[in-house]
């Protein structure tokens, strides 16, 4: 079991981003297919439809859109040619309301979407590609978190924020591959209550035996939230044992509730201090 299609998003200033970087890192331990995505974003017809704009100049301004598209293509050909891997690119030129449908279409037919995490809340652009890859191209994601210098290659401690749900589940089966080759893999549950159609009476133990059963060296550890947030509780846990992976369902809430009163997918992406597995 292994990746081997791997995508990622170049960067529009051209530069080697660390999800660019641990892309590139990751398709070489696979031996993976690297496609990156050049995009270039169009104007709205719609806001222009009652302003009096000749259709002139909204085709120079696609002709821009696709300029730049082109000219983040050369960068990313560029990076490119000195890793050595099997890799193309791959230009999308759109608008940016029909960003994330685009860039779901492609990140359907990946095995794994690498994304950096978008820099704040107003990061409008790296949230629609996220959501993109999550809800139209039902696709496993790992989001590298914003670091100056790169961290080592995830994978070797492993720690998953179960729950039962079926993101959870999704999100475990879509990181198999590196589950596969880690040394340690720790389930964690907060709150942990028995639920025979979730958990199970003994919370963690199914998925355990599920993963022993593939080889793996497999732990449950139940933690209390003692009134924190999961999301502080889990990330707490992955630094006090050293994980370098973090696998977790996302948006397990609808995206408005999570928006509006926040939760664990929301609570992660304000803070990550190490790449996150995510599948919805």
């Amino acid at each position: 079991m292994s990746y081997k299609t791997i995508l990622n998003v170049c960067d529009e200033t051209g530069s080697a981003t660390p999800g660019y970087q641990l892309a590139v890192a990751l398709a070489g331990r696979f031996d993976a297919h690297l496609e990156l995505i050049a995009c270039g974003l169009e104007p709205e017809l719609t806001m222009y439809a009652y302003d009096g704009v000749d259709a002139g100049l909204i085709a120079e301004m696609g002709d821009r859109a696709r300029g730049r598209a082109d000219a983040i293509a050369a960068s990313a050909e560029a990076l490119l040619s000195a890793t050595g891997l099997r890799s193309d690119v791959r230009r999308l030129v759109t608008s940016y309301d029909r960003l994330q449908a685009r860039f779901g279409a492609y990140a359907r037919y990946a095995d794994l979407v690498v994304l950096d995490r978008p820099k704040s809340t107003d990061d409008t652009v790296a949230e629609r590609l996220l959501e993109g890859a999550l809800f139209d191209g039902d696709a496993t994601v790992l989001l590298c978190p914003q670091t100056e210098t790169p961290g080592p290659v995830p994978g070797d401690s492993v720690v998953i924020a179960w729950n039962g749900s079926a993101e959870s589940l999704r999100a475990v089966r879509g990181a198999m591959p590196f589950l596969a080759q880690a040394q340690r893999v720790d389930i964690v549950l907060v709150d942990p209550e028995p639920d025979a159609e979730l958990t199970g009476e003994d919370p963690g133990s199914l998925l355990a035996l599920m993963l022993a059963r593939q080889g793996l060296h497999v732990s449950v550890t139940p933690k209390p939230s003692s009134g924190r947030a999961p999301a502080e509780v889990v990330r707490e846990h992955a630094t006090d044992i050293g994980a370098d992976l973090l696998v977790m369902g996302a948006y397990g809430h609808s995206r408005l509730r999570e928006y509006l009163l926040g939760g664990a997918t929301r609570d992660m992406l304000a803070d990550m201090r190490l790449p996150v597995l995510m599948a919805h």
